[in-house]
């Protein structure tokens, strides 16, 4: 009776991860689901799925990744897997719980953001562009602004005579874009951002000014005894060639520079010397403080860039400011957000009402969605 019992639990837990990977489980299934996977129940069986998904029988992952990053527990590795088959992994591991129940279906909704930026010329005269459209934006000089791809502008220069012209582009709340700038430097904007640049860099000096968050991946092709200079409000990252992000948020507790690949220096007001960090690590700056480094996975740090929002244990005011950011909203709390954390990973192509409902499955706080504002509750 009881290796009856086992084998209808395998059989079952085994239904319940094929239901969660077809998502074809009910509501309630669902709940199930969430509990056992927040209990560790469902970690041998989503083992299984990940390495069905990679075509793989029994075999052992093997362990070379090209970035080096923290291993995840298990449970977020294979959700990580299988999240290309059903496009949203629900949130999980509330630190803490103090309801048991969840709220009602939201009444209202919101879009996610999207593909816009602006973009301002030396003259001070603004392009909105529209990612549909194709072809020269600009002409400055001896430089085209090139919309080549939807959400992606391209310089190209064949004289370099251009370097006292600058250009910025920016991005509001709710968009993000990608830029090309003339020496083959490619950038992503994340929402609420921005990036001044000379439309040709002059001879020996590369140098940038953002706002935000921005990825890099600078070129190194012909500009080897170029350095390459960002500035941001609070700090200077110097750099050969490298693959980083930096998140400069105003409404930030501190400046991050984080290097996937390559080398770069970060320096700060309070920082005398300069920081130099290996790949796999974050500096965090604050102002009039000394630098500081740590190591962490990179993959919770350029999620935005994937279309993903990606969190491991990741309090719950830094998730609302980047649900903020990329929706739109303003934030209200009725509720002491102190010591509430989750760890998941949800698709940035949902509407607000989808990324809320799972948080809200966790059981630990509630939404309300009223014009551009959610409301926390307990």
């Amino acid at each position: 009776m009881i290796e009856r019992r086992i084998v209808m639990k395998h059989e079952y837990y085994e239904k319940l991860v094929r239901g969660y990977v077809n998502k074809t489980l009910t509501e309630d299934e669902l709940l199930v689901f969430t509990r056992l996977m927040q209990e560790g129940e469902l970690d041998t069986y989503l083992e299984a799925a990940m390495n069905e998904a990679a075509g793989i029988n029994g075999a052992e992952m093997p362990e070379e990744q090209p970035l080096p990053r923290r291993r995840l527990p298990l449970w977020w590795a294979a959700a990580a897997a299988i999240a290309g088959m059903i496009a949203l992994v629900y949130f999980l591991r509330p630190v803490v719980s103090t309801s048991p129940g969840m709220a009602n279906t939201l009444p209202h909704d919101l879009p996610p953001g999207g593909q816009q930026a602006i973009l301002t010329l030396q003259d001070n005269s603004q392009v909105v562009l529209q990612p549909g459209k194709a072809g020269i934006i600009s002409r400055q000089g001896q430089t085209l602004v090139l919309q080549q791809q939807p959400g992606q502008l391209q310089y190209q220069t064949d004289g370099g005579k251009d370097t006292s012209v600058w250009n910025t582009l920016t991005t509001p709340p709710g968009g993000q874009y990608q830029l090309v700038l003339s020496d083959g430097t490619q950038v992503w904007l994340n929402a609420a951002s921005s990036i001044s640049f000379p439309v040709a860099f002059p001879p020996g000096k590369r140098e940038i000014r953002i706002t935000g968050e921005v990825y890099l991946e600078v070129t190194t092709a012909g500009t080897k005894a170029t350095p390459f200079l960002v500035k941001t409000p609070g700090q200077q990252v110097i750099v050969l060639g490298t693959h980083f992000n930096i998140n400069s948020y105003s409404n930030e507790p501190s400046e991050k520079v984080t290097l996937l690949q390559g080398a770069v220096q970060v320096t700060n007001p309070g920082t005398r010397v300069p920081i130099q960090l290996r790949p796999g690590e974050q500096s965090v700056s604050k102002r009039g403080q000394a630098i500081r480094v740590q190591e962490v996975d990179t993959e919770t740090v350029i999620d935005w860039k994937e279309g993903y929002f990606i969190f491991n244990d990741e309090d719950l005011e830094s998730i609302m400011r980047k649900v903020a950011r990329w929706y739109n909203v303003k934030v209200e709390y009725q509720c002491n957000p102190a010591n509430l954390s989750f760890g998941g990973m949800v698709s940035r192509g949902k509407n607000l009402s989808a990324v809320l409902k799972i948080m809200e499955s966790a059981g630990s706080v509630h939404f309300r969605i009223i014009d551009q504002k959610v409301i926390v509750m307990p």
